[in-house]
């Protein structure tokens, strides 16, 4: 957060924009953060994530609670009671208790974001080797580090700011006031580590690299949705890349609010490095300054409503429609039956397509097309019965696990799917035949990726 504090002793006008911003808004966004991100913890239990994810996002939990809390005990509820009490010695000594507790909870809030983004980002990326590597073990030590890389990073704010009695201006009265040490007044760690570390580290830096990662993680979830349409007009996907789209889209919303949270606490850092502290006694800046610090209380405090929003529901029982739910409705399974029967090519169309995938071994391509024939007759005869086409899918991830070994490119597919659609379509079942192909393809690819390992019971 921006320093808000008036380090002299304070007169008796208010500015009651500045003050219902800091005073009553931010403590009860505070408040109501603290209790979220305790809530938080309990709906991150109920995800389906990875234990490593759910670690780093309990860790981002308890760190932006006590941003929350901090903020409260920091200035906002002491200037929240500031015109019916006055200044209170008692949050004197608690600013200076909470000055580098606060900033250590933001050290480690930021870079716990960033953890958890550049962790997704390289799920997506490189998901095999992020696979191989990614463990509850690893992921603490990684948190393990973190923290002690912030304690140490937030070491010197111990000694920024101490208490000292001194008088009113226009009066006798003695006051205990918190000021600046010498340390925080020096020019050249003002220069170094107030402005360019904290920069680097805490504002600009993090900000920028987690923009780049949401952008680039943007591109490959639209990226891979593009692919899977063009593949499957049904769109649908596995419990497991189910998990892992919610997982990304999840942490993608995290970090765009944390982006848009943070873009003006940025803009603030960065106008004071280029107008000089010199505009800190703006009324703009201030302003500025406070809505900056809100915010930054607001994201905190909102995480637990992205993860309340994709918590795992219960299980519901399910319905006659969902349990007869079929790949074809009756009308779509008779149009294409009928087109099959009545075309020219409907006994020779498994020979074409085989040889599409095999182009060397004649013997082979008669056999796989004598199957190929087969199984599209049996699967234009199960289409439209929900058992039956279950068990037909069931057949395609068989017959796709005892391929193993047969590598067929993404353009065979595709040659396979446009030479079915082209022989047998017409323009009104163009794209029934597409989904036809499809499904085709996708079960026979699935049954390949299911038998990857050895399983429990083999001989292997």
């Amino acid at each position: 957060m921006n320093e808000t504090l008036n380090y002299e002793c304070s007169t008796d006008d208010i500015d009651w924009i500045t003050w219902s911003i800091t005073g009553p808004i931010t403590t009860v966004v505070a408040v109501l953060g603290v209790w979220s991100n305790l809530i938080s913890l309990k709906i991150l239990r109920s995800l389906s994530i990875r234990p490593s994810v759910r670690l780093y996002l309990s860790v981002l939990a308890v760190a932006n609670s006590f941003v929350s809390f901090c903020s409260i005990c920091y200035y906002s509820l002491a200037e929240m009671l500031k015109p019916i009490i006055g200044t209170i010695r008692f949050f004197q000594y608690v600013t200076v208790i909470m000055h580098p507790v606060s900033f250590l909870s933001i050290t480690v809030a930021v870079w716990m974001l960033l953890t958890v983004t550049a962790d997704r980002y390289f799920a997506l990326a490189r998901p095999l080797r992020h696979r191989a590597h990614d463990s509850l073990r690893r992921a603490r030590c990684i948190y393990i580090c973190i923290l002690l890389a912030a304690i140490f990073y937030s070491v010197p704010t111990l000694f920024e700011m101490r208490l000292s009695d001194e008088c009113a201006r226009y009066t006798n009265d003695s006051r205990l006031i918190v000021v600046p040490t010498e340390l925080r007044l020096d020019p050249d760690y003002i220069s170094i580590y107030s402005v360019t570390l904290n920069m680097i580290f805490i504002t600009v830096g993090p900000f920028c690299l987690i923009t780049i990662l949401s952008i680039r993680m943007i591109f490959i979830v639209t990226k891979a949705r593009s692919l899977r349409f063009g593949m499957d007009a049904r769109a649908t996907l596995s419990g497991r890349n189910s998990n892992q789209e919610n997982t990304t889209v999840m942490l993608l919303t995290v970090a765009v609010k944390f982006l848009i949270c943070n873009y003006l606490m940025i803009a603030v850092n960065i106008w004071e490095r280029l107008a000089g502290s010199q505009i800190a006694i703006g009324t703009m800046y201030k302003l500025c300054v406070e809505l900056s610090n809100l915010l930054v209380v607001v994201n905190s405090a909102s995480d637990s409503i992205v993860y309340f929003r994709w918590r795992q529901k219960p299980p519901q029982p399910p319905s006659c429609s969902t349990a007869l739910k079929t790949l074809f409705t009756p009308e779509e399974a008779i149009l294409l039956k009928r087109e099959f029967t009545r075309h020219s090519s409907n006994k020779t169309i498994g020979s074409i397509l085989a040889r599409l995938i095999i182009t060397e071994d004649e013997r082979l391509v008669r056999d796989e097309g004598l199957r190929i024939q087969a199984l599209l007759e049996e699967m234009l005869s199960s289409i439209g019965e929900p058992v039956t086409e279950q068990n037909i899918i069931n057949k395609l991830n068989y017959i796709g696990s005892r391929h193993l070994q047969v590598p067929i490119p993404a353009y065979r597919w595709n040659q396979l799917k446009n030479s079915l659609i082209e022989e047998m379509s017409t323009n009104e079942s163009r794209h029934l035949w597409s989904r036809l192909a499809c499904m085709l393809i996708k079960e026979f690819r699935n049954g390949q990726s299911f038998l990857k390992k050895p399983l429990p019971y083999s001989s292997n």
